[in-house]
């Protein structure tokens, strides 16, 4: 007589050993063992938090549940949803049927800046997704480089520097002053800065001293910290001679003086 007999809360991917067991009041009776696997599933993730934010660098979490068939495990990360890079986690593959924490430092990040991530895990059944989450990179000091002055005359010059915001609001202004003698100080145009790219700041300067050698530097401020340039020097020129024409004298009708 054919039997059968359907069984449920089985787990994934595995084998399992069944027989035939017949009983009647003279013996029991077993039938041979044989065997079934069951279906591969895909993997059960959950993205965890970040930690470890620096300016540049961050530590993704995240659990992964491999439900008994190797899983390849990453996490995606970038500026949108779309990610656009992935990272291997630590460990991978996943393998076992039990939650395991899964995790990957980041590093290269830009400053002060919103990342999107998740954590990602594909099986032999399928790929799994993580929520997606967010975490934001610490502010960095800007990065200022004095730059040659220009146009340098016997009472002015333009100087020059570049200022990187680090993608933090940044006040910039130049320190100058005669080899010696007292600093000033002045607003850079533009005076303020911001975003992720090197931006070229100057200021001219007039009523400065003939044949004087001035020292100078770019300064750049934001919420993390203040950045100087290096020193730099420029010497002004020897003014132009001074010319008047008089008028003549002793004039006559044979000459003048």
């Amino acid at each position: 007589i054919p039997l059968s007999h359907a069984l449920t809360g089985l787990l994934p991917s595995t084998t399992y050993h069944y027989r035939l067991v017949a009983e009647n009041a003279i013996a029991t009776f077993w039938g041979s063992d044989r065997t079934f696997t069951t279906e591969a599933i895909p993997p059960t993730v959950e993205t965890g938090g970040a930690d470890g934010i620096t300016a540049a660098g961050v530590t993704l979490h995240g659990t992964v549940n491999a439900h008994n068939d190797d899983a390849t495990v990453a996490f995606a990360y970038g500026l949108t949803t779309s990610y656009g890079a992935t990272v291997a986690a630590s460990p991978s593959p996943v393998t076992g049927r039990e939650d395991e924490a899964v995790s990957a430092t980041l590093t290269g990040l830009l400053p002060n800046t919103l990342y999107h991530y998740r954590v990602v895990a594909e099986n032999s059944a399928d790929e799994a997704v993580g929520a997606d989450r967010t975490f934001t990179t610490a502010r960095a000091a800007p990065l200022a480089v004095t730059e040659a002055a220009a146009d340098v005359t016997a009472a002015g010059a333009t100087l020059h520097g570049t200022v990187n915001a680090r993608n933090d609001e940044t006040e910039v202004w130049f320190a100058y002053g005669p080899r010696g003698g007292a600093t000033t100080t002045a607003a850079a145009t533009p005076a303020t800065t911001t975003g992720l790219g090197d931006t070229a700041v100057t200021l001219t300067l007039t009523d400065l001293a003939p044949e004087t050698e001035y020292l100078f530097r770019v300064v750049a401020e934001n919420s993390a910290g203040t950045a100087h340039g290096e020193d730099r020097t420029f010497t002004t020129l020897l003014p132009p001679p001074t010319v008047t024409t008089l008028a003549p004298s002793q004039v006559s009708p044979l000459g003048a003086e």
